[in-house]
């Protein structure tokens, strides 16, 4: 879609998220310099909580050293490297050429295969948006609108569809059953794949729920 036919809104997002990806800064860098707030830039963008105009300002100003009226345009420019914040120039020097680590490009099922290993005991019954309730912001932005194909994926050996279905919030879902436990050459490759920063995010979440 044109941006011009973005409302003001998306239109801040997708300049975010344009300018952020193009110089291969992580969200959690830009919660750091900007002083936002452990993962509120992952919500911001995954619409779980609005932009407040401080937070607009202080993103443009510390992390792209723009006025804030240049991200509501839909002509936006990507900054110059050489003019951004000095510490904000160190990481993207230091990180220039690297793909961005970014949680979109990997596989769901890798998530999946952490979670079911970690909360899940054989027999137990699951649905989608159980399993989703672990992910983190990044991971629910990454994976919005995606769903779990488990008899398609190397979980459905282990996996089965009981043919029952229970109320979700918006509509029924599907009642899944882990019938085997998962190898641990499995879990090993998940945990490597999904890195431990998220492992451990996703082992102090669960304590709380």
């Amino acid at each position: 879609m044109n941006k011009t036919e973005l409302n003001e809104y998306d239109l801040v997002i997708s300049n975010l998220e344009d300018m952020r990806l193009f110089l291969n800064i992580e969200m959690q860098e830009i919660d750091e310099y900007a002083e936002l707030g452990t993962n509120t830039y992952s919500r911001i963008v995954s619409k779980k909580q609005p932009i407040r105009l401080d937070e607009l300002i202080s993103i443009g100003k510390h992390i792209y050293n723009i006025k804030t009226v240049q991200i509501l345009s839909p002509n936006l420019k990507m900054p110059q490297s050489t003019k951004l914040p000095q510490e904000i120039k160190n990481i993207v020097t230091r990180r220039k050429g690297k793909t961005p680590r970014t949680q979109v490009k990997r596989d769901i099922i890798q998530f999946c295969i952490l979670i079911l290993n970690r909360h899940f005991k054989i027999d137990d019954n699951f649905t989608n948006s159980l399993i989703k309730s672990y992910f983190n912001a990044e991971l629910d932005l990454a994976f919005k609108g995606k769903s779990i194909q488990w008899n398609r994926s190397i979980l459905s050996p282990f996996v089965e569809d009981t043919n029952t279905t229970q109320s979700g919030k918006t509509k029924s879902e599907k009642v899944y059953k882990l019938i085997k436990k998962l190898p641990s050459d499995m879990v090993k490759k998940a945990k490597e794949t999904v890195g431990e920063d998220w492992l451990n995010e996703m082992e102090e979440k669960s304590n709380h729920l």
